[in-house]
């Protein structure tokens, strides 16, 4: 059995890092969690260091981003627990 990994933005912001955790996820080496403060984190950090001129567009690039690792790993998301 994988064992679980939960993800900080810290870890999820940096693009090669990203992508080397979610293969690594996505072929079953082990398995990831994250909440919705995280990925807010991780979606403000994309839009603002975004290399684009147009803050709309940045902020459209990181809410796909978000979509498709939510998409992609459905069982990731942990709710808050307050």
């Amino acid at each position: 059995m994988a064992f679980v990994a939960f993800l900080d933005a810290c870890v999820l912001f940096p693009p090669n890092l990203r992508d080397v955790i979610l293969t690594v996820a996505e072929i079953g080496i082990c398995q990831i969690r994250w909440s919705p403060d995280v990925l807010d984190e991780m979606q403000r950090n994309v839009v603002k260091r975004a290399k684009v001129q147009d803050p709309a567009a940045a902020n459209s690039g990181a809410q796909y981003l978000r979509r498709v690792m939510e998409a992609a790993f459905p069982e990731a998301m942990v709710e808050r627990t307050v």
